[in-house]
This record gives structure tokens, sequence and C-alpha cells, in this order.
């Protein structure tokens, strides 16, 4: 057995299996997507997040919220979480008009509707020139994140959350306002932890991810209490 090209393999496999998807010299944009199966003017901002999601250093989340699901078809992936978070930003941002889908939420400072694709990158090129977020460096370890937390200057705690999405998905819908049409969706969360408060010094630190064989991607956002603008955010995509 040729033990240099073994080594050698083991070594690809690793470095295929994570990647933190972020030029070194570029600050992440993080766009929240609020959204519904259910939502008849939804898929253009659906596929725009899908866009989005490509671009370097933009971490996209795709937040299915729970409030169009008595039209007669149950998002499968809504969740209470992302109907809480909707409501809690609509007391935060400036302008915001009320709660609505599809809403596009950029670095928790800025609102616009989704489907307008040149205003929402107009305020992402505003966000990344005036309010760039420090970025954090993500890693697996077995079945842990280890998450490294850059220092930042700041007089405000912050909310660090752990976030997980399942990829891109092509779904039939039944009934309800999109019955008939198959329809894409991109990076739903479907998982979130609360990995407590941070006060912008520099570390390490960990949690078990054991048991989410569905998560393609792994985010971490610092976020001012109790809800307000982020300040730093990294991803980790894993292997497809």
């Amino acid at each position: 057995m040729n033990y240099r090209i073994v080594s050698t393999l083991l070594f690809i496999l690793v470095a295929s299996f994570q990647s933190n998807s972020f030029a070194e010299s570029d600050s992440p944009v993080v766009v929240e997507l609020f959204t519904s199966q259910g939502c008849y003017s939804c898929p253009p901002a659906d596929e725009f997040l899908g866009e989005l999601k490509h671009q370097e250093n933009t971490i996209a989340l795709s937040c299915h919220v729970t409030y169009w699901n008595y039209l007669g078809w149950r998002d499968t992936f809504s969740h209470q979480f992302c109907d809480n978070r909707q409501r809690n930003y609509q007391a935060h941002l400036r302008g915001n008009p009320g709660v609505y889908t599809p809403q596009m939420v950029v670095s928790g400072r800025y609102g616009a509707v989704g489907s307008r694709a040149s205003r929402v990158s107009r305020i992402i090129d505003v966000s990344n020139e005036h309010t760039p977020l420090q970025r954090i460096n993500l890693s697996i370890n077995s079945d842990e994140i280890e998450i490294s937390l850059p220092k930042i200057d700041t007089n405000q705690q912050q909310q660090l959350l752990l976030i997980g999405t399942s990829g891109s998905h092509f779904l039939p819908i039944a009934s309800g306002e999109n019955g008939g049409k198959k329809l894409h969706y991109h990076n739903p969360i479907e998982y979130v932890s609360d990995l407590g408060s941070w006060k912008g010094e520099s570390k390490t630190l960990s949690k078990e991810i054991a048991g989410n064989p569905n998560i393609k991607e792994w985010v971490v956002i610092a976020q001012r209490l109790p809800i307000g603008a982020i300040t730093a955010a990294g991803k980790l995509t894993l292997a497809q």
C-alpha cells in the first residue's frame, strides 16, 4: 500500500468536507427572507434568494413563517421562531410597514420587499460600505462545531445564534394560493440554538451538532440584544 497516496486522499476528503466560503478581504452580509409556501407573491423572492446565496460573502437564510398556514397549505418549513423574529424586527427597522411576506432583512438593519431585487441589491451595497460585519470562523471537529469569535469594539451585549439550513429544495405545493405549482426554496432554517450573550471579546466556543443529518450549512450570527443590528457572522457549508 502506498501510504503517501492514502494520506493525500484523506487530506483532500477532509478539505472538501467544509468551507467557510468567504474571501479573506471581505466582510459577510446576512440576508434573511421571511417567506411562506402559502404566499402567492413569494416565489420571485424565493428565486432571488437562490441567486443571492451564490454571491461571495453572502449568508442567505430563508425563514418560513406560520401565519399563512391557515390559507389551505401548511408550509413544510414553517417555524414559530420565524414569526417571532419577524415581529421583533418590526419594532426595530425604520420605516417598516409591518409584518408581511416576502420581506428581506439585510444584516438586521434594513428591510425591503424581497421580490424587489434591484432595491435589495442596493441595500446590500450600502450595508457593505457603511456597516460592514466582522467575520466569524467556523470549523467542525468530530460531532462539534467550533466557533472562533473576533474581537469587536462594542458597548452592547450581543446574542449569539447558531442556525442550520438544509440547502435547496424543489417541491410540489398541493393546495393553497400556490396549489399545483412546483417551487424552489433555498436555505430554509431548520435548526436554531441560542448560544448565549457575547460582549465582543475574542474567544472560541463549541456546540455539539450530532443528530442533524439534513443540515447543509451552519451559520452563526452575533446580533445586538434584544434584536437589532447584526455585528458579526460566519457560515460553514458542508460538502453536498
